[in-house]
């Protein structure tokens, strides 16, 4: 099965880029020839574009709920994207909706779309450097979504310990 995992999030926007960074750790960490891990700053229909040709797809983001703790992994689905405010610019689309209109212009849409949102602190200052918080939790962030991934079956099991 063709995977994309893709991070997703503005590597100038501190606690944004935590989808990117997390991409780009697991591809270090775990290397597969039928897996591309690929960072991304991109948004609405240029992610469709993106998708197209995989089978399955994992997106990681940094979102900003406000109720849950910075660096908590949280699933969601595409659904719950469907009202995701988008600070970018009003002529772009959010996943949700560009997915549905992929569909029904019949562009081709992996079968299976894997979600997670990543509680960001800070998601507007610019810096190139994740906030403290988010730095403090990142390995462990790391291992936890490795640990998901590995039960979806979309990374083989590592049989490593996780970090503190």
């Amino acid at each position: 099965m063709k995977t994309l995992i893709m991070g997703l999030g503005n590597p100038i926007l501190t606690d944004d880029a935590v989808g990117i960074r997390v991409v780009e750790e697991l591809g270090r960490l775990h290397p597969l020839p039928d897996v591309l891990f690929m960072p991304a700053d991109v948004d609405g229909f240029q992610l469709v574009e993106v998708m197209a040709g995989y089978d399955r797809v994992v997106v990681i983001d940094a979102v900003c709920t406000r109720t849950a703790p910075v660096g908590e992994v949280i699933p969601l689905s595409l659904e719950e994207l469907e009202y995701s405010v988008h600070p970018g610019s009003p002529h772009t689309l959010n996943l949700a909706t560009a997915i549905t209109w992929a569909r029904k212009l019949e562009h081709a849409v992996p079968g299976e779309i894997i979600l997670f949102g990543i509680e960001a602190h800070e998601t507007d200052t610019f810096g190139e450097e994740l906030t403290r918080e988010m730095k403090e939790r990142f390995p462990r962030i790391c291992d936890e979504l490795a640990l998901r991934l590995e039960k979806l079956g979309v990374l083989p099991p590592s049989g490593g310990e996780p970090r503190p």
